[in-house]
């Protein structure tokens, strides 16, 4: 499992799975021999022999998801996800969200947070299909953001 510009851990280091998914931590040397086409290097680098799949024939990045921080260290659980525009439509980002919402919750999060541009439809699709609530506004240096969170108690009922 990646969050943007770096990894982040589970607490097991193991994956985050669903369905069709494998949500893993992708150390920056791992990433860096991907991006190489280099899938000898990249195993080496991961400390774990990666599957063909990891380096798709076209050398197409579907996307990314994960945390922006350990919740400490930024205040708050907040996903973020990505996905390429030729993987879009497909769920992917619904499901992502989804596991890391659950995977907080199992880890003791409360609360789980995600900001969404107003203009990003696609985006503000996947925080409703997970049930998250929209409870503010704030500004960053991309403009104005849409806050939303998902309790989990919300999730129970």
């Amino acid at each position: 499992m990646t969050r943007e510009g770096e990894g982040h851990r589970t607490a097991s280091g193991a994956a985050i799975e669903t369905e069709r998914l494998s949500l893993v931590l992708l150390l920056p040397e791992t990433l860096r021999a991907l991006l190489a086409h280099d899938l000898p290097r990249a195993s080496v680098r991961q400390g774990v022999v990666l599957p063909p799949e990891f380096l798709p024939e076209d050398g197409a990045v579907v996307g990314r998801c994960g945390f922006h921080g350990p919740p400490r260290a930024v205040g708050r659980a907040e996903i973020g996800y990505a996905v390429q525009a030729a993987s879009r439509g497909a769920g992917y980002a619904t499901e992502r969200a989804r596991a890391l919402v659950c995977w907080a919750f199992a880890h003791g999060e409360g609360t789980v947070f995600a900001s969404v541009a107003p203009a990003n439809a696609p985006s503000l699709a996947v925080v409703r299909k997970v049930r998250f609530v929209q409870v503010g506004v704030h500004h960053d240096d991309g403009g104005e953001e849409l806050v939303f969170e998902i309790r989990r108690r919300a999730v129970a009922a």
